[in-house]
């Protein structure tokens, strides 16, 4: 990686800068700190032209292990006319490197609440897909399978849960490492038949999956090197199709999550506090419901992409300001 980056630095400033000379940018705007940032970091040095870096997890992640990269961010981050974070948490990891709090702009992302909707008979078309019986509940969690999704800790809940409610299934849509380590906790816990691994999911048929449950959950966690998410987009999906939420504490999920309002928070790794989470809104069908459209009513009025793009303008204006 390291003796391909001086490549990777020229074709990607070469790049940009061949595209700057045809269309000639009122904004440059990167994404990540690195290696996104850097690269419209030089060509906005080059050309002048008024740069917006946009953080989105991993890159604050990778500057915060590797000095290299947090030195370039630090440069990227002086040279910025304004950068934006999907969380507060991505931003106040940002500031201990540099970032002015002056240029610093909070920006959730959107979700397109005409795709992701409540739709009874999607799920209902899902539900018999994977053979599920009608009257069972269901629990489900959607992403890739890596440790900082958290998807440990909700198989480890299930047995908790079946002592509650005997027929639920929980399913696990998405593909990564640890789907074998999933598959051999579940049998060690004496689970595997409540629990539904579905592998990589096309992102038509996620919205599909989403109407499928009775209670979505996002059991996001810090991994073992402190790696996490900023803010999921699979839990502002949800809320637009209208379901409950389980959700931990961490990163942006607070921010868009008010616990007992349109979801339950807890605490990361904690496999009793998502159980006792679960059984409570599956037990609950008021509060669920209440939750239900809440989720809707705050995906149309607050986390249009639409809202964003009009956010993401006004942040382009004051980046020209500043640089003028």
């Amino acid at each position: 990686v390291y003796a391909l980056l001086p490549l990777y630095l020229t074709a990607a400033c070469w790049g940009l800068w061949r595209w700057h000379r045809r269309v000639g940018f009122d904004v440059i705007h990167a994404h990540w700190a690195v290696p996104g940032g850097v690269v419209g970091a030089l060509v906005s040095a080059l050309t002048q032209t008024p740069l917006v870096v946009s953080l989105h997890g991993s890159d604050v992640f990778m500057l915060e292990r590797n000095v290299l990269a947090g030195l370039a961010a630090r440069w990227a981050f002086a040279r910025a006319d304004q950068v934006t974070a999907c969380s507060t948490d991505l931003l106040e990891r940002a500031y201990r490197h540099g970032l002015s709090t002056a240029k610093s702009q909070l920006l959730h992302y959107g979700v397109d609440a005409r795709s992701f909707r409540p739709d009874p008979q999607a799920g209902w078309a899902m539900r018999e897909q994977l053979g599920i019986a009608p009257d069972a509940p269901v629990v489900l969690a959607l992403g890739r399978l890596v440790h900082k999704k958290g998807f440990e800790y909700l198989v480890q809940a299930i047995p908790d849960i079946v002592a509650q409610f005997h027929h639920v299934q929980v399913v696990i849509a998405g593909d990564g490492p640890l789907r074998e380590d999933l598959l051999r906790l579940a049998n060690e816990l004496g689970v595997r038949e409540h629990l539904i691994l579905v592998s990589s999911v096309r992102w038509n048929d996620t919205f599909r999956y989403f109407n499928l449950c009775d209670v979505f959950v996002a059991p996001s966690a810090r991994d073992h090197k402190g790696n996490i998410d900023g803010l999921p987009n699979v839990v502002l999906e949800a809320m637009a199709c209208g379901k409950p939420l389980v959700a931990t504490r961490v990163a942006g999920i607070p921010e868009v999550v008010t616990d007992g309002q349109n979801g339950l928070l807890v605490e990361e790794k904690n496999p009793q506090q998502l159980a006792e989470a679960i059984v409570q809104l599956l037990a609950s069908p008021a509060l669920a419901e209440r939750c239900s459209a809440a989720n809707r009513a705050k995906a149309e009025r607050e986390l249009t992409w639409n809202g964003v793009a009009t956010r993401m303008i006004k942040v382009y204006e004051r980046a020209i300001a500043a640089s003028n």
